[in-house]
């Protein structure tokens, strides 16, 4: 549908809503300023609104069953430190439900940093009790136990975990990692949670594109 500026404020929402659900990537804010004609301010003040909402949203959703986890960062453009502890990056929590060997749902959380309370109080917030949770070992998640998990552990060596194991949750950091970057040139680490959460928020609705503007 052709965009008019005749159209109005409300309308100009919706057609943010739809194109910020109806793809399972995601679109700039300069993009998004083009389609909707609004300046580019207003746009990206609409994108954040939404994927507040989004990131609400997702935190009353349990993960269950088979889930791999990982810990992960995002940003850190700026020299310095690589890896674990490295400054700028802000730590998040990559987990993904399976079944039948593939994947289901996934969760991208915002950790205050990688100690086992803080995975022992996502655990218990966001992983239904007893789910069996496969991990790399890092000493970190031992908090699962506490939050009464499954914990397997699969020690795999330095830098990120390979084979079929962890197969999901690589790709889904390779994903969110193409859906941030090929949109913004940097993520801030107080907006961090929000575009996150809106990559969860669509991967977990991607067999139902149809209906995430009704959501």
């Amino acid at each position: 549908t052709i965009f008019h500026k005749s159209r109005t404020p409300l309308t100009k929402w919706f057609l943010a809503m739809h194109l910020m659900t109806a793809s399972k990537n995601d679109i700039a804010a300069l993009e998004l300023a083009r389609q909707i004609d609004v300046k580019w301010d207003t746009a990206w003040l609409i994108k954040q609104k939404l994927m507040e909402v989004m990131r609400q949203r997702n935190s009353i959703y349990k993960l269950a069953g088979d889930i791999q986890i990982d810990d992960a960062y995002q940003g850190g453009e700026k020299p310095g430190k690589r890896g674990r502890g490295a400054a700028n990056k802000t730590p998040f929590v990559i987990a993904v439900q399976t079944r039948d060997g593939r994947p289901i749902y996934t969760h991208m959380r915002v950790l205050p940093g990688f100690t086992k309370e803080a995975i022992r109080d996502y655990a218990k917030a966001s992983i239904a009790p007893g789910s069996r949770v496969l991990s790399d070992g890092l000493s970190c998640f031992n908090g699962l136990v506490e939050a009464d998990m499954r914990h397997i552990v699969k020690i795999t060596g330095s830098g990120r975990p390979e084979g079929s194991d962890f197969k999901w949750v690589n790709t889904g950091l390779g994903n969110v990692k193409s859906a941030i970057t090929g949109t913004l040139r940097s993520c801030d680490p107080q907006h961090a949670p929000r575009y996150l959460a809106a990559f969860e928020w669509r991967y977990n609705r991607r067999f139902e594109l149809k209906e995430n503007l009704g959501r």
